[in-house]
């Protein structure tokens, strides 16, 4: 974990912006992606940023868990993200699971969504995180492939 002193020196460096691969706010989800770290070690970090005058945007898989664990990976999440110290300027981006799994890639536990079910768990999600607003952090779906086209 990069602890506070080296983040305020990377601002120094004019370091302005971090995105954090949140994933889910579900500890268990977050590890079949190869994430070990704890809410708590997110939010320490996160308060660390945000003391060294540093952006945050945090990246947030849609269909994560799959079918079986989306109310816990929606649920979890929202409280997480909603803990984060994000203020004006910072964003929660919506990426979509699918596009990170490839047909070489072992299968992630869970049922995948379909498209229908990907586009009301963003919606689920933007609702969940809508407080937010108020903080001037916009949520916003990203797609990787419309980022290549």
């Amino acid at each position: 974990m990069v602890d506070g002193e080296t983040l305020r020196a990377a601002s120094r460096l004019r370091l302005s912006r971090i995105a954090l691969g949140v994933e889910s706010g579900d500890p268990e989800i977050r590890r079949e992606y190869g994430k070990t770290w704890t809410n708590q070690d997110i939010l320490d970090f996160a308060n660390n940023a945000k003391e060294a005058e540093i952006g945050l945007s945090a990246l947030v898989l849609v269909g994560a868990g799959g079918r079986e664990r989306r109310e816990k990976h929606i649920a979890d999440t929202a409280a997480l993200i909603r803990s984060l110290p994000l203020t004006r300027g910072d964003f929660v981006f919506l990426l979509d699971e699918s596009e990170f799994v490839d047909s070489d890639s072992p299968p992630l536990a869970g049922t995948p969504l379909d498209g229908i079910e990907r586009a009301e768990q963003v919606e689920r999600l933007r609702q969940a995180l809508s407080p937010l607003r108020e903080r001037g952090v916009k949520t916003l779906p990203y797609s990787l492939a419309k980022q290549w086209a």
